[in-house]
Parts: structure tokens; C-alpha cells; sequence
């Protein structure tokens, strides 16, 4: 965080008033990431015929990235745990690095 305002020369309180947190600014930051590769693939398939020239590439890139978002929101692992094979377990918890307590993160 402290790389990215003083690169950007503004303050911290800014960054997190327009965001919220610093996941959230991750997520955008990776949503826009995502979108741009996206929308030119989705350009691409326009040009070869494989999608209807009367769709707007940039409409439906956002789109799917929304539908993305919505499932990071039922199950941050990416599926709902009603649609989860019971026989399939969660593996296990990765062990945290040395001195790491869960509170000592920058912010």
C-alpha cells in the first residue's frame, strides 16, 4: 500500500475511501486485469464470426465478470455449498507463516 500512494502521491485515506479495504481494491485492480484480455478475446471471436456482430464486446465482458463476482460471493472458493458433492472435503487449512497472528497486517 504504502508503493502504490507514493506512486500515485495521494493519501492512504483517499485509497481507502474510494475502495473500502485493500481487498477490495485488489478485486478491482483484478476484475480490470481480467476484462481487458477479456474483451479482446471476445473482439477476436466477433471478427472470426463466432460471436453476433450486433453484441458489444465490452458489454458482455463486463457482464461475465459480474456473474464472477457473484460467485466469489456465494463461496469464495467458487461454489456453493449446496451444489458441493458431499463427498468431496475441503482440503486442508495452510499452515500460516512464523509470527503471523491475523492482526499484524499493514494498513
Amino acid at each position: 500500500m504504502t508503493d502504490l500512494v507514493e506512486h500515485l502521491e495521494i493519501g492512504r485515506a483517499s485509497i481507502y475511501a474510494t475502495f473500502g479495504s485493500k481487498r477490495e481494491l485488489y478485486m478491482k485492480a483484478l476484475d480490470r486485469y481480467v476484462e481487458t484480455p477479456l474483451h479482446s478475446a471476445l473482439v477476436r471471436a466477433q471478427a472470426q464470426g463466432e460471436l453476433p456482430g450486433d453484441r458489444d464486446p465490452h458489454a458482455l465482458a463486463r457482464m461475465l465478470l459480474v456473474l464472477m463476482q457473484g460467485v466469489r460471493i456465494v463461496d469464495p472458493r467458487g461454489c456453493p455449498h449446496t451444489h458441493r458433492d458431499p463427498g468431496v472435503r475441503d482440503p486442508p487449512p495452510r499452515p500460516r507463516p512464523p509470527g503471523w497472528s491475523g492482526t499484524n497486517i499493514e494498513p
